[in-house]
């Protein structure tokens, strides 16, 4: 794709970046952001929405994954023997087991009350001592959730619990036990309610108290949060945005802060729904764990073809009203190592798609949800202006091609799962298509009816019907009416 709209130059392709290859992937090079000429990838996440499973007794989260790169398995639950009722046990186990729970509640309240009141050496003093190696990782865990500024965070526990049989121990409830939890976290500021996640707690007894042994989610299907990775974390508070990364790339979680903050705020002045608080947190780690989890097992280190990839999801909690409760925004190394045009632009993109997920989004098609995206990752944050926006985006070499022969029409692929799939030739199509439709319609009657098509089309199955309450025109016309436009808004440039 080209950086301007003449042609000439090819589509910038994912791939090893120059001067980013010695880079380790846990490590970020706090040397001066590098500034690339305007351009971007050829490739971008889908906008497919992808399940991440989740219910979990009677408090269970829900993180509803808008892109994705990696296919998530069916949730699946960690190994311990679960524990069925029991009518008409004997008084004796009766005893035990109420006991037992009575027992492990002081524990369960105690963490609640240390991870709420930011107190890692209360927490630590109730980790089992006997394992150091896990000692550590829980006292990290505990510290990483206090050190992180506007974050608040519970332990909740309604007395579900299984026996742990992890490492192929033998089943052994009176000893040790794994506590059916959820860990309720809140970024005060940016998130509107609290999301709780179901966590297994490994408890061992020890003398008269259990002690925490482990610290595990639930369903081994769902991919990490920042605090569950054994690393040090800190963050960065801008006004709309809160970037959380590892504390020893502390600049470039700076830099990356001011960015998306610059961002986020440019993206409002297109989308103005009052369901979205207009902020949002953005996690930015370089573990390669975690990358490997969220991007791909070695595609999203530095230079890697998943580098400048990036995930967007909304938290909830099923339980309240409104049931969304934070947006989120996952970002591989290229966000950190690299201040660019296509960089920037796709967190307007990440926040443009995170302001249509306060409603449902599943029957705004492909092209619209792209394409309006696309378009606001180009808009100059001054103002309204297509010829700018389409001098700073470009086009494909193919589009110019039929631009020039007078053959070239608007595609328009529907279904998310088939976006930008299959060959160059249909990646090129689609998107250059979604984001000229975009672009023709927010030049054409304004970016209040871009809103207002978007919209439409997220109440309404049927597009055809949607377009034209809004636009007052069929697709063909639409079809016709793009094309005209895209080789005037070609000819002006």
């Amino acid at each position: 794709m080209s950086g301007a709209l003449p042609p000439g130059s090819g589509p910038e392709r994912p791939g090893v970046t120059a001067g980013n290859e010695g880079v380790g992937m846990s490590e970020v090079d706090e040397a001066a952001p590098v500034v690339e000429a305007p351009g971007r990838r050829a490739a971008r996440l889908r906008g497919r929405a992808v399940g991440a499973g989740l219910l979990a007794a009677a408090l269970g989260a829900v993180v509803a994954l808008d892109t994705g790169v990696v296919p998530l398995p069916l949730s699946t639950p960690r190994p311990v023997a679960q524990q069925a009722a029991r009518p008409g046990v004997p008084a004796a186990t009766a005893a035990a087991d109420a006991a037992r729970e009575k027992a492990v509640r002081v524990t369960v309240t105690a963490l609640d009350a240390a991870l709420g009141a930011d107190d890692v050496a209360a927490f630590g003093r109730l980790v089992d001592p006997q394992d150091a190696a896990a000692a550590r990782r829980l006292r990290r865990l505990a510290g990483n959730l206090a050190a992180l500024p506007a974050t608040t965070a519970g332990l909740e526990w309604d007395g579900s619990w299984g026996v742990d049989v992890s490492g192929g121990r033998p089943a052994d409830a009176a000893t040790r036990i794994v506590a059916h939890a959820h860990l309720r976290t809140s970024f005060t500021g940016y998130d509107t309610g609290g999301t709780p996640v179901a966590v297994d707690v490994g408890l061992h007894k020890v003398a008269d108290r259990w002690l925490v042994t482990s610290w595990a989610r639930r369903f081994v299907s769902e991919q990490p949060d920042p605090w569950d990775v054994d690393v040090d974390l800190a963050a960065v508070a801008k006004p709309h945005v809160l970037v959380v990364g590892m504390a020893k790339n502390a600049r470039a979680n700076a830099r990356l802060a001011s960015r998306a903050e610059a961002a986020i705020v440019d993206t409002r002045k297109v989308w103005t729904d009052p369901a979205w608080n207009g902020k949002a947190v953005v996690f930015a780690l370089t573990d390669t764990d975690y990358l490997d989890t969220w991007f791909g097992a070695g595609l999203a280190g530095p230079g890697q073809e998943h580098a400048n990839y990036f995930n967007t999801f909304v938290t909830e909690d099923v339980l309240s009203a409104p049931r969304r409760t934070g947006m989120r925004v996952v970002v591989a190394t290229d966000f950190l190592l690299r201040d660019t045009k296509g960089t920037r632009a796709d967190l307007r993109y990440a926040f443009t798609v995170m302001s249509f997920r306060t409603g449902e989004t599943d029957w705004i098609p492909a092209w619209l949800y792209n394409g309006a995206a696309d378009y606001t990752s180009w808009r100059p944050g001054t103002g309204e202006d297509a010829l700018e926006t389409a001098r700073r985006r470009g086009l494909y070499d193919s589009t110019w091609a039929g631009l020039r022969a007078g053959t070239w029409k608007p595609r328009f692929t529907k279904n998310r799962d088939d976006f930008a799939e299959g060959s160059d030739a249909r990646l090129e199509a689609d998107w250059d298509s979604a984001f000229l439709t975009a672009t023709y319609v927010a030049d054409t009657f304004g970016e209040a009816r871009l809103r207002a098509l978007v919209a439409a089309t997220a109440t309404e199955p049927r597009t055809e019907i949607a377009v034209k309450k809004v636009l007052k025109m069929t697709m063909p016309q639409l079809s016709a009416n793009v094309r005209r436009y895209a080789r005037r808004l070609a000819a002006r440039a």
